[in-house]
């Protein structure tokens, strides 16, 4: 049976693991199956979790006020690694993460229907990656902060495609 450990931390951010402030309950409490600790912002279980000389690493469940929920890699009291993020308002990311940004490898679901599998840097779509739009149109290529850019091909949902070059999201050829 769980024990639950109640702590309230003026100073964490409403919505953001602030380990730095954790350190001493965590270190009580945080590598411990048997016990969640919930503090003001959000409500940590530790799993695998140690604390280091540069701050907590492991793997974490970290339930925020806002009802977001990651479950994931921690290093040096960040989102580092691979990681699930469910957001309250129904978006999903899993991936790499890096500094608690998206960062690497990783899948992007909206709760519109529109569905991301790519590279990201930097909490944006940067990279190589194929985006399915929730009309039925696809688009396989390049991105540059967010856009369509370079070499890209989409297939619209009517049938037609388009090859060849994106520059800010707007396409520099002839539809085929």
């Amino acid at each position: 049976m769980k024990k639950e450990v109640n702590f309230n931390i003026s100073h964490s951010q409403d919505g953001w693991c602030e380990y730095c402030e954790l350190d001493p309950i965590l270190e009580d409490y945080g590598n411990r199956n048997d016990v969640t600790v919930v503090i003001e912002a959000a409500v940590f279980e530790g799993k695998e979790g140690k604390r280091t000389a540069d701050g907590n690493k492991g793997f974490f469940k970290c339930v925020y006020s806002t009802g977001d929920v990651y479950t994931g890699n921690f290093i040096q009291n960040e989102r580092n690694g691979p990681g699930l993020m469910l957001y309250a308002n129904g978006d999903e990311y899993r991936g790499q993460w890096l500094n608690n940004m998206f960062d690497g490898d990783g899948e992007l679901l909206l709760s519109s229907g529109i569905y991301y599998r790519g590279d990201f840097r930097k909490h944006t779509i940067n990279g190589d990656g194929v985006m399915h739009y929730s009309n039925g149109d696809r688009y396989e290529g390049s991105w540059y902060l967010g856009k369509r850019h370079s070499h890209g091909v989409m297939k619209y949902f009517n049938g037609d495609v388009y090859s060849g070059n994106w520059k800010d999201d707007l396409r520099s050829g002839t539809l085929r």
